[in-house]
Order: structure tokens, then sequence, then C-alpha cells
């Protein structure tokens, strides 16, 4: 039994006519006969009344194609449903990012990719780097909006977005009299920088920059979320290193101010995940960011 002889049979029952119905089908009048006499005799039952003037469904007939319109709209629906999950337009996504994500490009990321794959159930989750990495190592989620680290796992990235540091002074400061600032001005205060791990890769980025000044980082207090970072920068204690985009957050109290060292360093976020085969979901998302298919 195939899907063509079920298609001809509930259009032979809408027509009633084997000429229009063959017109419909795109065939001729004998191939849509032959579809009927295979039928019939693949399930031991005459389908229809035909003669000269006029074709009727039989008792079994009409029983066999009250449950065919529900068996064929079935396997339609199976048939959409399969390519929307192999174009990665259905099923689930777990993306975790950064917090600096959350001021550039994750509310563009996200309302593009719901109104591409709105069936699609996307959950987010914040982390530090670190923990991102780690958590697309053990499979906890699918991409990552994340810092560059180095890995010992097999990973790819594209870059997302690429920012300019400023160094965030208390608005009172001496140093923000200046259209610009030095890496060696900084270093004599004390910075307020995020704790821990949180710290590696602005650590990474400054420490050379830092040394071939003359000073290592002086750190003031350690706190881990934005707002806090510069809540202390605007009581006086210290200065910060930020992405550009945290000036959007419009705190009172501080001001903003470029590095004036040509090769100072830039942060970048990437999407990441995993290199062994990602899921169609995964490739989907991907290609929002990169325009490519992914196929």
């Amino acid at each position: 039994m195939e899907i063509g002889q079920l298609r001809a049979i509930i259009v032979l029952a809408e027509e009633l006519h084997f000429h229009s119905a063959a017109q419909r089908l795109g065939i001729t009048q004998p191939a849509l006969s032959q579809k009927l006499q295979r039928l019939e005799g693949e399930i031991g039952v005459t389908l229809f009344n035909r003669s000269q003037r006029r074709v009727s469904l039989t008792e079994g007939g009409h029983a066999f194609l009250e449950r065919t319109r529900t068996a064929l709209s079935e396997i339609e629906n199976g048939v959409r449903t399969a390519r929307k999950a192999a174009r990665g337009q259905i099923g689930s996504l777990h993306l975790g990012f950064v917090e600096n994500a959350s001021l550039n490009v994750l509310p563009g990321l996200v309302s593009a990719f719901r109104q591409a794959a709105p069936e699609v159930d996307l959950r987010l989750s914040e982390m530090i780097s670190a923990d991102l990495y780690h958590y697309l190592q053990t499979g906890r989620i699918d991409v990552a909006l994340t810092r560059p680290l180095s890995t010992d796992f097999a990973i790819d990235t594209v870059l997302v977005h690429r920012e300019p540091y400023l160094a965030v002074l208390p608005e009172g400061h001496p140093l923000a009299a200046f259209d610009s600032v030095t890496v060696a001005q900084l270093a004599r205060e004390n910075m307020i920088i995020a704790a821990g791990a949180k710290a590696t890769y602005l650590r990474n980025q400054f420490s050379p920059m830092f040394a071939r000044a003359g000073f290592g980082i002086r750190v003031g207090q350690e706190v881990n979320q934005l707002p806090a970072i510069l809540g202390l920068v605007s009581s006086g204690i210290g200065y910060a290193l930020l992405p550009d985009s945290a000036s959007k957050l419009g705190t009172v109290g501080v001001v903003y101010r470029p590095l004036a060292e040509k090769d100072a360093p830039h942060a970048e976020l990437v999407a990441a995940w995993r290199s062994d085969s990602p899921s169609p979901t995964v490739r989907h998302f991907i290609s929002q960011l990169s325009g490519d298919s992914f196929s």
C-alpha cells in the first residue's frame, strides 16, 4: 500500500468521477484505475461501485475512507515534523552566556532565533566563562556566549562581538580630566575586579600589558556583579577596566575613558559549541550568528 494510492482514493471519493479525479492528480484515467484496482486487490475489498454513468463509494469504501483521511493526515504531519527537526526548527536549545553578553549581543540573538524557530524550547543560563566551558563539555548546555578561553576538549567557535576596554573612574578622580589614560597611570591605583575565575579572561588580557609598564595589577576589591563593580568605582575606592558596552548601564558617579595604548586589548565574545556532531537545533542557532547554513 502506497501513499500515492491513498491520496488517489481520497480524491476519487471527493470527485466521484474518474476524469475529474485524474486531472486533479495529474495522471491519466487508466493510471488512476490501476491504482484503485491494486489497492482493492491488496485489501480484498471493493471500495467503489463504478458504472459508465456514475461512481459511488461502497460501505467498505466509506469505512476505509474515514480511516484513510486520518492516517494520511498523520503521515503528512509526521513528514512536516521530521523536516522541521532536520532543519533545527523544533526541539530544545540550552544557551549559556556571560553577564556582559546581555548588554550587547544576547537580546538581538534571542529575538532573531525566536522568530526563526518559534517552536524550539530555548532555555537561558548566565554563568562565568569557566563554568560555561565545563557545562559544554558535560553536555549540560548546547551553546555558550563566552569569552574565548583554551579548553582540553574539541569545540568550534565563531566571533560574535568585539569591543574596546574602557577605564572606569570615579567622577572626581584626577585622571577623569584626561581624554584618555595609560596603563601606567592606572597601575598606581586600586582596581575593582571580578573575583576568582570570573576575572581569568581580563587578567590574561591585561597582565602582560601591566608587566611591560613595570607594574602588576593592584587589586583593591573583588566583587562578581557588574553593578557592584560600578558602584564601588562610584564610591571612589578604585577604578575598573570594563568593555565599552558596560557604559550602557548609565551608572551615576563614574566616567569612562579610552586607553591611550594602541595595542590595548579588546574584549571578545564568541559563540562556542562542541565539535562532535552538534544537533540540528545547534546548527540552526549558529546559522543565525554567521549567516552560514552549516548544512
